[in-house]
C-alpha cells in the first residue's frame, strides 16, 4: 500500500507541475472556458480503493454527492437571528463570495466545472436567539433534536419552500450574518452535511443534503475560499487537517491543498483531488504502478 500511495503522489505532482503533452503534441490542461466535463476520473492500478460511503480519498465517489464537473447549480440563502441581526444587506454578504467562488472553481478545474449560484436575496430571520440553537464546532444535523442544524434548516425550509423548486439545484449554501457567533479567528464553525439525506424533505420531494453553512468571516486575502472548501465536501473530498487539539501547528498538507488550509496564501487543489473530481485530461495523468525511476 505504501508503494501505491507514493506512486500516486509522484504522478499527481507531475501532472500538477508540468502538464504532459497529448498525442497531438498539444499541452493540457485546457484553458478556462474549455468544454465542461472533458476530464477523466481515476481508474487503473493507481486508483485508490473507496472504503466507505462518506467523504474519502477513494477514487470512486459514492452516489448522493453533488456532481463535480459540468454545470453545477447552487442555491444560496441568508440567515440572521433576533440577537444578531444582519448589519449589511444580503447582496453585500453575497458579494463576499460571488463571483469569486465560481471563478475559483472555473480556474482550478480548467473550465470543467461551471458553477452557478442563485441567491435568494433576503435575510431569513430565525425564530430564536443564536445561542439557543447550540451551534458549536461539531454540532450535528439530528432530526430528533429541536436545536442544531436540523432546527435551522427546518426554519429556512418553512420560509422558502413555496417559492423555491429544489429539484433545480445540486447544492445548498447558507450564509449566516457575519456577526452571529464568534469570529473565525477564535472558532471556525462552518460545516457541510454531504452525501446522505439529513432527514428533511422539501415539498417537491427533494431530500435536503449537500448543504453548507458558512459562519463569520475568514481572514486573509481570499476569505471566500471557505465556501470552496465546504462545497468540495459536497463533491466528496475529505478534510486533510487533524481534528481536535492536534489541529494547531500540525497540518499535513498546509496551503498545498484547499482541504487543509483554505485561508492565507492563494492555493489550489492537489492533482490527486483534481483527478478524483474529473478535472484533469487523459494526457495529464501517468500512473506509476511500480517503484522505480523515470527521466
Amino acid at each position: 500500500m505504501k508503494t501505491l500511495v507514493i506512486a500516486v503522489t509522484i504522478a499527481a505532482v507531475l501532472a500538477l507541475a508540468a502538464p504532459a503533452p497529448t498525442r497531438a503534441g498539444k499541452q493540457s490542461p485546457a484553458a478556462p472556458g474549455a468544454p465542461a466535463g472533458a476530464g477523466v476520473r481515476p481508474y487503473g492500478p493507481c486508483a485508490l480503493r473507496t472504503l466507505s460511503r462518506d467523504v474519502s480519498e477513494g477514487a470512486r465517489t459514492p452516489r448522493g454527492f453533488a456532481p463535480s464537473s459540468g454545470r453545477v447549480r447552487a442555491i444560496t440563502f441568508f440567515i440572521d437571528f433576533p440577537d444578531a441581526p444582519a448589519r449589511i444587506s444580503p447582496r453585500k454578504r453575497y458579494a463576499e463570495f460571488f463571483p469569486a467562488v465560481a471563478d475559483y472553481f472555473r480556474a482550478s478545474s480548467y473550465g470543467r466545472l461551471d458553477y452557478r449560484s442563485t441567491p435568494v436575496p433576503r435575510w431569513i430571520r430565525m425564530s430564536r436567539p443564536y445561542r439557543s440553537y447550540g451551534i458549536t464546532r461539531g454540532t450535528t444535523f439530528d432530526p430528533a433534536r429541536n436545536d442544531g442544524y436540523h432546527a435551522i434548516a427546518r426554519e429556512i425550509l418553512d420560509a422558502v419552500d413555496e417559492d423555491v423548486d429544489f429539484r433545480r439545484y445540486d447544492l445548498i449554501n447558507v450564509l449566516a450574518a457575519p456577526n452571529a457567533g464568534p469570529p473565525a479567528t477564535r472558532d471556525v464553525r462552518s460545516v457541510t452535511f454531504a452525501g446522505a439525506p439529513t432527514g428533511l424533505e422539501t415539498d417537491d420531494g427533494v431530500d435536503i443534503q449537500n448543504v453548507s453553512f458558512i459562519w463569520s468571516r475568514q481572514t486573509g486575502d481570499s476569505p471566500f475560499r471557505v465556501l470552496n472548501h465546504e462545497n468540495a465536501h459536497s463533491f466528496g473530498l475529505p478534510d486533510l487537517y487533524y481534528g481536535g487539539r492536534a489541529r494547531a501547528g500540525h497540518t499535513p498538507v498546509g496551503h498545498w491543498d484547499l482541504m487543509d488550509e483554505d485561508w492565507g496564501p492563494s492555493n489550489d487543489f492537489m492533482a490527486w483531488h483534481k483527478w478524483k473530481l474529473g478535472w484533469l485530461g487523459p494526457g495529464q495523468v501517468h500512473c506509476l504502478a511500480r517503484p522505480g525511476t523515470r527521466p
